[in-house]
């Protein structure tokens, strides 16, 4: 079954993708509470991040569990099962942790102030880690150019449950261009 690999591929980003969460909001607030600055260097900050991580690499490995033994099932059921266990088992995860911070995190301060400066406003280290996904379309665009002669009349451009082709279009530069061009536009709105 070529879907095993693929699967627990999928699983694996889909738990890393978890991972990020708790890192990609500003620096205030902490699982979704507004708490003081430092209060992720906290003791109590540290043991809710090791919980988060440690539930999430429980849910990456349930994943992988329930991917090797549905492996032999009937259907499409092991991508829907690799993109969704790591994700909704993280999210509850994510929620239980947000409860736990809620507890522990000492209120916010009752007077807010407001930093006019831009000193604190910039986009986080590893920003630059959403510019190599990019390469793939490129890289399959300039394949496609290079072999444009060997594309058939007419390409599949949609496949049943089941991996078969079941609509199919001319050979245009819209039909052979337009996933890759879709693609790119999908990770340009995730960004």
């Amino acid at each position: 079954n070529n879907d095993l690999p693929i699967s627990l591929l999928i699983a694996a980003f889909t738990g890393a993708s978890m991972l990020l969460i708790p890192h990609i909001s500003p620096r205030r607030y902490f699982f979704a509470i507004t708490v003081p600055s430092g209060f992720r260097s906290s003791d109590a900050g540290r043991t809710s991040l090791r919980h988060y991580y440690a539930a999430v690499v429980c849910s990456v490995v349930i994943s992988v569990v329930a991917i090797i033994l549905l492996d032999r099932w009937p259907g499409q059921l092991l991508p829907v099962v690799a993109m969704l266990a790591p994700a909704v088992l993280a999210m509850l995860a994510f929620l239980f942790e947000r409860r736990q911070v809620a507890q522990v995190a000492p209120p916010a301060d009752p007077v807010r102030e407001a930093d006019l400066s831009s000193d604190d406003d910039h986009l986080p280290r590893w920003i630059a880690l959403v510019l190599p996904p990019f390469a793939f379309p490129l890289a399959a665009a300039a394949w496609l150019r290079a072999h444009w002669n060997e594309i058939p009349a007419r390409v599949p451009v949609h496949w049943d449950a089941h991996n078969v082709a079941n609509r199919w279009a001319d050979k245009t530069e819209r039909a052979v261009y337009g996933p890759l061009l879709f693609a790119g536009g999908m990770m340009l709105v995730m960004i």
